[in-house]
């Protein structure tokens, strides 16, 4: 039997040939011109990012203008027209009173409550007891705590 050798290649290539020349190395990128291609980079990704994103912003502001539209219509549409208060109401009857009374809409939830300040005299009182009337309201009689209410609604 024969044994076969293994056939060895012969290269015409020098050592001298296999390394690379200066000319010919890959120069290293300084840490500036590394700083440099990065934020080229950076700066490629945003541009391709804000054109995957203009779509979607233009969805979104044009989706935000009409809900903002939708809300103030019905906003405004919910608007109650003023009406003059039971209070205001009250007042205007009692004006040439306002000075000698005082009004509280805090005590009661569902009561004006008109409270003297001072003694009212028979005919201020005869006069202010007729309007309560007409305003739906009545006298309490409790002493220094006397006082006239007009229900609120």
């Amino acid at each position: 039997m024969s044994e076969d050798k293994p056939q060895v290649k012969k290269s015409w290539v020098t050592p001298e040939d296999a390394q690379p020349k200066e000319e010919e190395k890959t120069p290293t990128p300084t840490f500036e011109e590394q700083i440099i291609e990065a934020i080229n980079n950076l700066t490629q990704e945003i541009i391709e990012l804000r054109k995957t994103f203009a779509p979607l912003v233009a969805v979104f502001t044009e989706a935000s203008k009409r809900v903002k539209q939708e809300v103030q219509a019905k906003a405004q549409a919910n608007v109650v027209k003023p009406v003059p208060s039971k209070l205001s109401k009250v007042r205007e009857a009692l004006k040439e009173y306002t000075d000698i009374l005082e009004f509280d809409v805090e005590s009661s939830a569902t009561q004006i409550l008109i409270k003297p300040k001072k003694y009212l005299g028979a005919e201020a009182f005869a006069n202010i007891a007729r309007i309560i009337r007409e305003l739906g309201g009545t006298y309490i009689s409790a002493g220094k705590a006397s006082h006239f209410e007009v229900p609120k609604d």
